[in-house]
């Protein structure tokens, strides 16, 4: 089928040059004073999960390799890009105080990092002390220690 079509057809659409330029190479994005906002980092996150648990949705036989493959690349493309928005922050991956983001991404890449039993962050000083802060923020620390254990 693909013989069949004579030549290649080229894009001209104006998105392709922006997705470049987006943090997380999708659009669309919301941005304030050049920042990304929780709506942008939100839905990074939920991409970086997706990608992630094509490990469990994998036959067993085809898990090594999504370890070897699709893990290091989902790191390098979300993990890197959340270090970096915490370092430029600092300390929070949205603003200066925890924000519902920052509890979102610490949830779930603690989350992963338990299901697959290995440290997603050892590379991310920034995300590490993140994770570490949020699980000790009084407020939450109570309710972190004493819920009921789900895979969610």
């Amino acid at each position: 089928m693909i013989e069949e079509i004579p030549e290649d057809i080229k894009s001209n659409d104006p998105r392709v040059k922006l997705k470049i330029r987006c943090p997380f190479g999708n659009v669309p994005i919301l941005e304030f004073e050049g920042r990304p906002q929780c709506d942008e980092i939100v839905d990074a996150v939920q991409e970086f999960q997706e990608l992630c648990l094509q490990l469990f949705q994998a036959e067993i036989q085809d898990r090594p390799i999504i370890m070897e493959n699709v893990i290091p690349a989902a790191r390098k493309r979300f993990l890197r890009k959340f270090n970096q928005q915490i370092k430029r922050n600092g300390g929070h991956i949205v603003g200066n105080a925890l924000t519902w983001a920052d509890i979102w991404v610490v949830h779930h890449v603690s989350r992963i990092e338990g299901l697959l039993k290995i440290s997603l962050t050892d590379k991310f000083p920034a995300l590490r002390t993140l994770i570490n802060m949020t699980f000790n923020e009084p407020s939450l620390r109570h309710w972190i220690i004493t819920r009921p254990y789900t895979l969610c």
